[in-house]
């Protein structure tokens, strides 16, 4: 039914203007913009597996939405992953453990940071490097 009703046709592309009544054909359509199937973003040269993926980006990129309100002061943030990092700064939680010394980190990215430090000690100490 929806691919005769013109009204429907809400979801456009980015690349072309080209109208779809569903998001599937919508998105189906974003990887023939592309030689390697991922989704390429209509306003600068990234390209992503997955259409959230591209939604996010240009949310965050290129609209500079902030939809992910902190419950507990007045920051937002512009993806769930980060409001949930910054959340833990009003909790006191730090989730992420070094299995080497045990300290804790809030985000895993400044865990697996901390982690290369051992690993390269461990490196130097037996003369590796």
């Amino acid at each position: 039914m929806c691919f005769h009703i013109k009204e429907d046709m809400a979801r456009v592309c980015g690349i072309c203007s080209k109208r779809f009544p569903i998001k599937n054909l919508l998105v189906e359509h974003l990887r023939t913009h592309s030689n390697d199937g991922r989704i390429p973003c209509g306003q600068c040269d990234k390209s992503f597996m997955w259409y959230q993926d591209l939604l996010n980006h240009e949310r965050s990129s290129h609209l500079k939405e902030k939809p992910y309100p902190c419950k507990l002061c007045d920051k937002s943030f512009q993806t769930q992953k980060s409001l949930r990092f910054h959340s833990y700064r009003h909790s006191g939680e730090k989730p992420y453990l070094c299995d080497v010394c045990g300290k804790d980190f809030r985000q895993p990215t400044a865990m697996k940071q901390h982690r290369l430090k051992h690993f390269k000690d461990e490196l130097r100490k037996s003369g590796i490097i």
